[in-house]
């Protein structure tokens, strides 16, 4: 703790400073166990999924790797709640942000920027975090941390689109979230500048997805039309069978 005052440390142990859902502000409890449920690698995308839950909550957090260019994260809650507040936290590395309506996103001169945007209609506030330290080996740095919050009845199904760009061409010019049968399944059309239209679909189980054109059984697909209307590429992920570790044979 060396260097750290005693409210510094009580924050970086604390739910508010990871990048975690927060259900009427609290996390889930330290004591809970979490279960992997999915992890897999294909070629033009990569997939996984998680699940924790205590007495009262149950939180699944899905993400979907579309290579090389985002990120899809997809919250399902489930619980005793009636209707409460669910707030996601992304902590941003130091620096200027621009906020709109349901997205923000980071403006550094140098380098690669990111664009993170609620596809579900969260309200978005910036709040002060802390780094614990920097490149430059300052410590307790002030950083911001985007915040989507939205108060709604469970089962919730919550999507954030996070985007890497060097050029802001490279930021969807439209993310829509598609309204289907199955309110648990998050169906999202993002469309490009240069033409090109991707559909993604994420499930809490293995369910039957369909996203446009694009259909399969899994817990989460994602499929590509290019400028001129062509299919370029479809993935569909389900639930597969997790590597266990080696036995341990040595004292």
């Amino acid at each position: 703790t060396c260097g750290y005052h005693d409210n510094d440390l009580h924050y970086y142990l604390s739910n508010a400073a990871h990048n975690v859902l927060l259900v009427d502000g609290k996390g889930i409890s330290r004591q809970a166990h979490p279960e992997v449920l999915t992890w897999e690698l294909k070629p033009g995308a990569e997939f996984t999924a998680a699940k924790v839950k205590n007495s009262t909550c149950m939180q699944q957090r899905s993400v979907l790797f579309v290579k090389p260019d985002y990120w899809v994260v997809v919250d399902h809650v489930s619980g005793d709640a009636d209707a409460p507040t669910l707030t996601r936290l992304f902590h941003l590395p130091p620096g200027d942000v621009k906020q709109d309506a349901h997205a923000v996103r980071t403006r550094y001169a140098d380098g690669d920027n990111i664009w993170l945007h609620a596809a579900d209609g969260a309200s978005l506030s910036i709040r002060e975090g802390l780094l614990s330290a920097d490149a430059d080996g300052n410590k307790n740095v002030s950083t911001p941390v985007a915040v989507f919050e939205s108060q709604t009845a469970l089962p919730a199904a919550l999507c954030t689109v996070l985007v890497p760009f060097a050029d802001e061409k490279e930021i969807p010019a439209k993310v829509e979230r598609v309204d289907g049968a199955d309110s648990e399944i998050v169906v999202l059309r993002i469309a490009f500048g240069d033409g090109r239209t991707d559909w993604i679909a994420v499930a809490p189980t293995e369910r039957g997805l369909k996203a446009g054109s694009f259909s399969g059984k899994g817990m989460a697909l994602c499929g590509r039309i290019d400028r001129s209307s062509q299919q370029t590429a479809f993935e569909v992920f389900g639930v597969t069978p997790l590597a266990k570790p080696p036995a341990h044979s040595g004292p």
